[in-house]
């Protein structure tokens, strides 16, 4: 059976959050500044639109048929990620001190387990309809013309 144009934005979009993680966390391994600053702003660009898209339209329905711990679960991983994309942001261009680093380094792993985890879910969007999928489809465009970073979207409104 073909995948849906939702499906595969969707798998494109995972796919583009494992590599960016990957290369934040090998910038920061590196303790390279200025390239963690860079990688870290790529991966708040591309994620962002994704995770608007997640914790509006997919984690509803994931958390209904999965229950609230579920869900709950899923929106602090975001938050732990987003955590570090924060922390990176706001450095100055002097490497990380050691402990600031592994904190970092566990929270974008954390990070990149849910990228991977989060693909799995591609099962609650393939039993909607033609229809809601189409509508589903329009929201992850609409917030990827708003060219949404992850890092400024409200804390409170996707840790709900």
């Amino acid at each position: 059976m073909a995948r849906t144009q939702l499906e595969m934005e969707f798998i494109a979009d995972h796919r583009k959050l494992t590599k960016g993680f990957q290369s934040v966390i090998d910038a920061v391994e590196r303790n390279d500044p200025a390239d963690m600053k860079s990688r870290a702003d790529e991966l708040d660009r591309v994620a962002g639109p994704h995770i608007e898209f997640e914790e509006h339209v997919l984690y509803p329905t994931v958390t209904e048929d999965r229950g609230e711990d579920f869900g709950a679960d899923l929106r602090r991983e975001h938050q732990v990620a987003r955590s570090a994309l924060l922390f990176i942001r706001k450095q100055d261009d002097q490497p990380l001190a050691a402990a600031d680093r592994a904190r970092v380094l566990e929270q974008l792993r954390v990070g990149l387990e849910h990228a991977v985890a989060c693909g799995s879910l591609l099962s609650h969007l393939t039993v909607s309809d033609d229809k809601k999928q189409k509508k589903m489809l329009n929201t992850l465009e609409e917030y990827r013309q708003q060219d949404l970073r992850w890092t400024d979207l409200d804390a409170q409104s996707i840790a709900q």
